[in-house]
């Protein structure tokens, strides 16, 4: 397994609090030593140092750890792999730690290696966890010829592209979903997706999302925002930052946000409305 390859973008997951796995090589320029040595409190595997950092973190923090030690978060290539890693947790006292594995579009480890062992099956939790047990519930890994032809490509297209039906802006991917929908169930579907009701943090923003509404030939769409404890905030927990109205209602009668095809301002209104809707899907998160 080789370090981390240089990366235009970071997928950034979502937080959790459990420990990792780190992984790094030992070096190339020391043939002697590279099967014997590793740094202290690593554990040697074939040509690898691996060492479980305890302390419960989310998937992110735990990537960041694993560059500092100029590690990555471990990858499993086969079942001996795992088997090791998972007799090594255990024998540090069991429990479950998070592996360098994340989902966009297919399952992906950090180091770009082929991910060609039986993926989890629930994608809405998009950071992989090495169990004392087993890995998430198991399905058929992917098509080998769709694996590898997507591995085959520069790394720009491999992890930057959205899936059909769905627009690309920035770091995400936008669905504009036409059955109306109250906001609660525009938001579920939204979540079926892997995504959440898009949120907007200045002009551009909008802009991007009232040219999906028009497009759509709408009035309005449903967006994540909604008000709640005297302010108004996005489901993706992102800084509501664009205060925009055009005009705004009282907000604790009309508590959910939407974006208007004829006027640059945020609406709100009635939850239970039926409207359009936008999902939206970070595509530098797992």
């Amino acid at each position: 397994m080789q370090p981390p390859a240089p990366a235009e973008e970071h997928m950034q997951p979502p937080e959790g609090g459990e420990v990792e796995l780190a992984q790094t090589n030992l070096p190339e320029d020391a043939p002697a030593l590279r099967f014997f040595t590793c740094p202290r409190d690593w554990t040697p595997y074939k040509t690898n140092c691996y060492k479980l950092m305890t302390t419960p973190t989310s998937w992110t923090n735990a990537e960041r750890q694993c560059s500092d030690y100029g590690a990555v978060l471990a990858p499993v290539d086969n079942f001996g792999d795992y088997s090791f890693m998972q007799s090594y947790i255990n024998g540090q006292g069991g429990g479950e730690a998070w592996l360098g594995g994340f989902y966009f579009k297919r399952w992906r480890w950090l180091d770009n290696s082929l991910f060609d062992i039986n993926p989890p099956y629930d994608t809405y939790r998009q950071c992989i966890s090495l169990h004392g047990a087993v890995l998430k519930d198991d399905v058929p890994a992917p098509e080998e010829e769709d694996a590898a032809a997507e591995m085959a490509a520069p790394a720009g297209v491999r992890f930057f592209t959205c899936p059909s039906g769905w627009v690309r802006y920035k770091h995400s991917c936008y669905l504009y979903v036409t059955s109306p929908q109250s906001w609660s169930n525009a938001e579920a579907h939204c979540d079926r997706l892997g995504a959440s009701l898009a949120s907007g943090h200045d002009a551009f923003d909008y802009t991007f999302l009232q040219s999906l509404t028009k497009k759509a030939s709408s009035v309005a769409a449903w967006t994540g925002g909604y008000f709640f404890l005297q302010n108004f905030r996005w489901v993706d927990q992102s800084r509501f930052s664009y205060h925009n109205w055009s005009p705004q209602l009282r907000p604790d009668m009309n508590p959910c946000l939407f974006v208007q095809a004829m006027e640059n301002g945020w609406g709100n209104g009635d939850c239970g409305t039926l409207r359009h809707s936008i999902c939206m899907r970070r595509i530098d998160t797992c």
